[in-house]
């Protein structure tokens, strides 16, 4: 079913004349609502989850990956649907999975988080409002940062120049920490850490290489570079 995209009916029919096996595409498709925890452990097994994610390892923590992706129906000139997923990267099992229309953002908002999970995201969910929503529940997050939807201040309250801060790591695999307040619509200021790490030379050549893929090359800015 997966090497040949083919329905179940058709899979199961050319199944039963390869003498695999003979099961009606309903089966199949109940056999492959059960698979998950299998099919999860196996790549768990494969990538060691277990170790690598540990809570031992990650102070306690509970670690999450969240996600989106979009899916579109057959015809469609746009965007059908949106899958938001988070994963609990020890097991790789899913902790919840999301469907929605085109017009819901990826946001934390979208998930109920804990005490004690670490969650991490991309840029996408790198906002104030998303942090401020995990830590009003006492969970931590890890977010790549974005420099256009999460400004940052200082402890007195003055806007941070992000650019120039990172710019001052020179050398390959310089490391710099700062500590930095994140300011949402509603509620009290966060507290955070701004963490960077100046890549080595064929890592940034990767980095302009997908900017070029990802923007045409006419809009694709020194400040982005």
């Amino acid at each position: 079913y997966v090497t040949t995209g083919a329905s179940l009916r058709t899979t199961t029919g050319l199944a039963s004349a390869l003498g695999l096996a003979t099961i009606s595409g309903v089966a199949l498709h109940r056999w492959m609502r059960k698979s998950g925890p299998w099919l999860a452990s196996l790549v768990a097994g494969m990538v060691d989850a277990a170790s690598t994610f540990s809570s031992k390892r990650w102070a306690g923590y509970s670690v999450i990956a969240v996600d989106a992706t979009t899916v579109q129906m057959p015809g469609a000139t746009g965007t059908t649907a949106r899958v938001h997923f988070a994963l609990r990267l020890v097991n790789l099992l899913a902790v919840a999975i999301k469907v929605t229309d085109e017009t819901v953002g990826e946001t934390l908002r979208n998930f109920v988080m804990k005490a004690g999970e670490l969650w991490v995201a991309d840029r996408g969910y790198c906002n104030a409002n998303s942090i401020a929503h995990a830590t009003a529940r006492k969970a931590a997050v890890l977010i790549r940062y974005a420099f256009g939807p999460l400004p940052l201040f200082d402890a007195a309250g003055g806007a941070i120049d992000v650019r120039d801060r990172v710019g001052r790591l020179r050398n390959a695999g310089a490391r710099a920490e700062w500590v930095v307040w994140a300011h949402p619509r509603e509620g009290e200021r966060i507290r955070g850490r701004l963490i960077a790490i100046r890549l080595p030379p064929d890592k940034a050549e990767k980095a302009r290489e997908r900017l070029y893929r990802e923007h045409k090359k006419s809009k694709v800015t020194a400040q982005m570079l």
